[in-house]
């Protein structure tokens, strides 16, 4: 015998909407899950990028760099992991050595140079513990011919912050630069001299008598309390001017 059970209209819309929700329900879940699976790699690779930054800056600390030197491309990871490996390998060259190799190489690799690029320089080596490592490094940025005219005299007005010793240093590559340009006078022969007898530094005068063929000044040279070697090398010159 057979039932027939007969369902109401309410009943199925019931049956019907529960299970709509049963779908939103497994729907849910498993937007869930892939949500909270994309929260886990989000947060696996953030710690995983922090960890990695975290020994990188403990990197540029053990070397003595600042955050600086990144930021101004001064430094690359690729050249800081070279520079750690022979660090830890060998241990016996001082960490300014790495700083001032990094200033060096960074240098070599300029055809030329901006003046944002010698503020950075400048601002590197104003921050930097080591002074005479520092001093090295801003001296041969202002012995480099690389630089204009214009960033010359910037680092010229900086340079005294790097002790008494740069007074020497402003002095000789100012009139050199007058030697190199400008045609020989009396006032800048003076200038030369007194820079020699103050410095007990021969290089202007020596400078002088392989540039000038004035036979007036390198006459002069007998005059002066110069030494042999000068007076020799004036009076030979002379000679074949004349």
């Amino acid at each position: 015998m057979e039932c027939h059970c007969m369902v109401s209209t309410e009943t199925k819309y019931f049956l019907t909407r529960f299970d709509s929700l049963l779908f939103c329900t497994d729907w849910m879940r498993i937007r869930l899950i892939s949500i909270s699976n994309n929260i886990l790699s989000f947060g696996l690779a953030y710690i995983s990028a922090e960890y990695h930054n975290n020994l990188y800056y403990m990197d540029i600390l053990k070397l003595g760099y600042t955050k600086k030197w990144i930021d101004y491309g001064f430094l690359t990871e690729e050249i800081l992991s070279k520079q750690i490996a022979e660090f830890e390998k060998e241990g016996t060259k001082p960490v300014e050595h790495y700083r001032y190799t990094s200033f060096v190489n960074w240098l070599k690799g300029k055809e030329a140079l901006n003046n944002e690029e010698i503020n950075n320089f400048i601002v590197l080596c104003t921050d930097d513990k080591d002074d005479r490592m520092s001093g090295s490094a801003i001296k041969d940025l202002f012995l480099s011919d690389k630089i204009s005219d214009e960033q010359f005299e910037i680092i010229k007005l900086k340079l005294p912050q790097f002790g008494e010793w740069t007074e020497k240093l402003i002095t000789r590559e100012v009139l050199t630069r007058r030697v190199n340009r400008e045609r020989m006078s009396p006032a800048l022969f003076k200038l030369c001299y007194d820079y020699k007898v103050k410095y007990k530094d021969n290089r202007l005068l020596l400078n002088i008598i392989k540039k000038t063929n004035d036979s007036q000044c390198l006459a002069f040279f007998s005059e002066l309390d110069v030494g042999k070697k000068l007076k020799k090398l004036a009076k030979n010159k002379l000679t074949k001017l004349n």
